[in-house]
């Protein structure tokens, strides 16, 4: 497999694209993460992770402990969106993913690892956490979505239901 560039993959779009070559380019800065890469390859590793950040949004966006205190005056429901989430929460259960990484993750965000005022962060495992709520946030069409009861994805077709 050629380490240039990440072969490529289903359209999608911009952003998307420069976390997929950011983390290709991480993959390829030594020889254990190239390894994890070329045995499970791009598309799975990246599959794995989106799967361990809908693990957040499931135990997070049904959390009502979660709720900032403003959020639970105004009566939210659920499921509850990113910004109406603590931030120590948040924050919180991106450091639980990263103790309870897959064995293939694992090793990827230990080498995404920085610290910010004085706190670790991983922008792996933000990446992948803000964007699982930002699509269950604002669906969009034709789009895989997490059914909420089962956490399994559906394809959807038409515009978001209104509630």
């Amino acid at each position: 497999m050629s380490s240039s560039a990440p072969p490529g993959g289903v359209a999608r779009s911009a952003r998307y694209n420069q976390f997929r070559d950011a983390l290709w380019n991480l993959l390829n800065r030594c020889e254990e993460l190239r390894d994890i890469r070329d045995r499970h390859g791009l598309d799975h590793v990246m599959a794995i992770m989106r799967r361990e950040a809908e693990g957040i949004w499931r135990r997070l966006a049904h959390d009502p402990a979660a709720l900032a205190p403003a959020s639970r005056s105004q009566g939210i429901q659920q499921p509850y969106p990113w910004t109406h989430l603590t931030e120590t929460d948040r924050y919180n259960a991106q450091r639980n993913l990263f103790a309870h990484a897959h064995d293939v993750t694992g090793p990827i965000y230990g080498r995404a690892e920085f610290m910010l005022n004085g706190s670790p962060e991983n922008w792996i495992i933000r990446w992948n956490v803000y964007h699982a709520f930002r699509n269950r946030d604002h669906p969009r069409r034709g789009l895989q979505q997490v059914d909420p009861s089962s956490g399994e994805n559906s394809r959807r077709s038409g515009p978001p239901a209104r509630g």
